[in-house]
């Protein structure tokens, strides 16, 4: 019978006169995969162990060795034994699978798909994946809501996340926005702020709408996004029916390095739809998924969910906040579209699976 490989590697050390302890403390961890079967014919010596014919999944450890039986611990006298390593590491993982749940967006759900490019930009813009009529991008996009935890009903008043990551040829390129086209504040140090307005009252873990209108009253900037916060638009007919928006400026930069400035706009070709607050209330309590199962039934239905994504175009030398009279890179401002019109630059953003 062939040597076991750490006792041939101890072997083979020791006849050169090498310390052999090194082998005999490891010798000590080599039954520790036996499984409860073959330690107990180990120990009575009345059954071999046999050979258990099973095609099924298996567990492994942490190091990647199959557990010998996922179903029953490692047992001397009906009693488990400390020794049992998949055990332990079996009951450690369960108790940290639950992480503490991001801060923003942590309900939400996602949808591969592609994104197809059907006008040239080339003119404004060098990006692999816009360069060619009939192009098409994998995509992953995720809808979500924002401070509202993962186990809260999806249709309540909150904001929704509009995300699109683009895996380009050149790389991800991602595009982070909201059903809003605004935010709430234009200064980055308010952010903790803003999503803070939104939580729980600590003192008695309810929702309380006076710190959002205490930010309000002291952000004036961000009262449209309020408006819309207050509005249907804070309330839509679960993920699908939204437009999306990147609410900030981006920067297009073309060949020759000349560049303009935009803004993204997704308009859902399927429509835009809210509940009221009524609707919304009494959907929440019926359904707390809704919007999870809406958008899950809708791909496996075969339904049509598209995006048409749209910019708005600013030449740098009319990024100028004295003659707009705003600010073009505020994250709280919308760009009017009787000076910037909304061009007609149409990409399908097709969602599949």
């Amino acid at each position: 019978m062939a040597a076991h490989p750490i006792q041939a590697l101890g072997e083979a050390i020791g006849s050169v006169g090498v310390d052999p302890r090194a082998y005999q403390l490891s010798s000590l961890f080599q039954g520790a995969n036996d499984g409860p079967a073959k330690t107990a014919a180990k120990i009575t010596g009345v059954q071999g162990p046999g050979k258990r014919v099973d095609d099924s999944t298996y567990f492994t450890s942490n190091e990647g060795i199959p557990f010998p039986d996922g179903a029953h611990s490692k047992t001397v006298g009906g009693m488990p034994v400390a020794s049992d390593i998949h055990l332990f590491q079996k009951q450690q993982h369960f108790n940290r699978s639950k992480n503490l749940e991001r801060m923003v967006h942590p309900c939400g759900s996602g949808a591969f798909g592609y994104f197809e490019t059907t006008k040239d930009v080339t003119a404004y813009c060098k990006a692999d994946f816009l360069k060619g009529i009939g192009l098409k991008t994998p995509v992953f996009t995720r809808f979500s809501t924002v401070t509202l935890g993962r186990e809260f009903p999806d249709l309540a008043r909150n904001p929704r996340g509009f995300a699109i990551k683009f895996y380009t040829g050149e790389g991800n390129y991602d595009i982070v926005g909201l059903n809003f086209p605004v935010f709430f504040c234009r200064d980055p140090i308010q952010g903790p702020d803003v999503i803070r307005s939104q939580y729980r009252n600590p003192q008695n873990f309810l929702l309380d709408h006076n710190s959002l209108f205490d930010l309000l009253a002291n952000t004036p900037e961000g009262n449209h996004a309020g408006t819309m916060f207050f509005s249907d638009h804070g309330t839509p007919q679960g993920w699908r029916h939204n437009h999306g928006y990147g609410c900030h400026t981006f920067k297009w930069v073309n060949k020759e390095g000349k560049f303009v400035y935009i803004k993204y706009h997704f308009l859902a070709n399927h429509g835009q739809k809210q509940f009221t607050a009524d609707e919304a209330t009494r959907l929440s309590g019926e359904d707390p998924d809704y919007s999870k199962r809406d958008l899950w039934r809708a791909i496996e239905n075969g339904e049509e969910i598209t995006w048409t994504a749209h910019v708005q175009i600013m030449q740098p030398e009319e990024a100028d906040p004295d003659n707009l009279g705003f600010d073009p890179f505020d994250v709280t401002k919308v760009w009017p579209k009787s000076q910037f019109p909304v061009s007609i630059f149409i990409y399908q953003c097709r969602h599949l699976a």
